[in-house]
């Protein structure tokens, strides 16, 4: 065999084996890595995805007035605390669910409500969750619609309970 044969030879291998080769390979490098990142950047977004739609599912569950469903979003032990603006003197607390629906069968009426979770941190072990909000409505009393807006005046705190997240406080009106 002379030396443009051996050429020959070594160039058509290339020219398949390189072409089929390559991208195999590539593709099972490309998928182990996707294979471990997404998990791990999934369940971060995930569970902060999670915590924010409970969030909002507690104002819209508000708005239409179904109370027994936004106490469901709570666990058995959890409370709310209206932290009166910072008075001590106006703090109001709601403990267990019987007393946190008592506190939403009195509400008024809202024509609009929103909370913004603008901060969530979740623990390393993906069991707890704690929420920065801010919240902007409008609601009726005494026949007049009054405007509320809270500058990170909400703070939340989340659990997972059997596998869901459940809210365990959320305490309101920080100053």
């Amino acid at each position: 065999m002379g030396k443009d044969e051996k050429s020959r030879r070594k160039g058509w291998g290339r020219q398949v084996i390189g072409p089929l080769v390559y991208p195999i390979v590539a593709g099972i490098i490309g998928g182990l890595v996707v294979g471990l990142l997404i998990p791990i950047i999934g369940s971060c977004i995930s569970g902060e995805k999670q915590v924010r739609e409970i969030v909002n599912q507690e104002a819209t569950l508000v708005l239409q007035g179904k109370i027994e469903e936004a106490v469901s979003l709570y666990a058995e032990d959890a409370y709310i605390r209206d932290a009166g603006g910072g008075d001590t003197g106006l703090e109001i607390w709601w403990k267990g669910q019987q007393e946190i629906a008592d506190r939403y069968s009195k509400l008024p009426q809202f024509k609009y409500l929103k909370h913004d979770a603008i901060e969530i941190t979740i623990s390393s072990d993906k069991q707890y969750a704690r929420v920065v909000a801010d919240t902007i409505g409008e609601c009726v009393i005494d026949g007049k619609n009054v405007r509320i807006s809270s500058n990170r005046g909400e703070r939340w705190t989340l659990e997972k309970v059997d596998g869901r997240w459940k809210i365990t406080s959320f305490t309101y009106n920080l100053p």
